[in-house]
């Protein structure tokens, strides 16, 4: 479709329309510059607020004292030299390690009781 240049040129277009035309689209171009200011400043804001926290935290930081603690070191001697306190010392340890080991069974057997009273119920259901 083809528009006639005669036509164009011959058609009345009321009094101001091209004035207030203007006048809006100005507007908007006004709004849309200040909607841009807007966001630069919230960007520039976020930006300084993003770096004071960065300093902040930097100061912190360093303000706790993290030097290490001292290594203390021990010498342990591979043997004993008198067989009465070795035969004292398997018999402590041994001592521990059955208590350790009557302890986690019996926390085993009441688990397995546990369990058994749930299997009970579950099937009672």
């Amino acid at each position: 479709m083809r528009i006639d240049k005669d036509y164009i040129d011959n058609v009345d277009v009321p009094c101001g329309l091209e004035e207030r035309l203007s006048n809006t689209i100005d507007g908007w171009a006004a709004d849309e510059s200040q909607h841009r200011r807007r966001r630069a400043m919230c960007v520039a804001s976020a930006c300084v607020i993003a770096l004071v926290g960065v300093f902040a935290g930097i100061l912190v930081f360093n303000s706790f004292d993290i030097t290490p603690a001292p290594v203390q070191t021990y010498t342990i001697a591979d043997t004993y030299t008198n067989p009465e306190d070795a035969a004292r010392a398997i018999d402590y340890a041994m001592q521990m390690l059955q208590q350790s080991f009557d302890q986690s069974f019996a926390e085993l057997e009441q688990v397995n009781d546990d369990i058994g009273d749930m299997k009970n119920a579950v099937i009672t259901l």
